[in-house]
């Protein structure tokens, strides 16, 4: 079995540095998919909905699934196999939609 690490990104800009520090069998932890261009090799967003909610995060996630917001992941590799773009096309594609790199 691969050990597998989750390198969680905090609110901000560190999935660069969250993307460098997990390895190739790993996952980023973040909402941004910044993580993935910056080469991290899986990403997992929305793991905060999947833990025990007080009565006040009850309420805030009636809203979240008003809107439909699950938690999910993206492989890298399997991203750019099916765009088939490389990475350096990948992250041009993601300046051009606006991306904040």
């Amino acid at each position: 079995m691969e050990d597998w690490k989750v390198c969680v990104a905090s609110r901000g800009d560190a999935e660069e540095e969250a993307a460098k520090r997990c390895g190739s069998g790993s996952f980023v932890a973040s909402e941004d998919l910044d993580a993935l261009i910056y080469g991290a090799p899986r990403l997992i967003s929305y793991i905060d909905h999947l833990k025990e909610r007080n009565h006040e995060e009850a309420a805030k996630e009636v809203e979240r699934q008003r809107r439909r917001v699950h938690p999910y992941w993206i492989e890298l590799e399997e991203l750019r196999e099916t765009l088939e773009f490389t990475q350096g096309q990948l992250v041009e594609f993601a300046i051009l939609c606006g991306c904040s790199l």
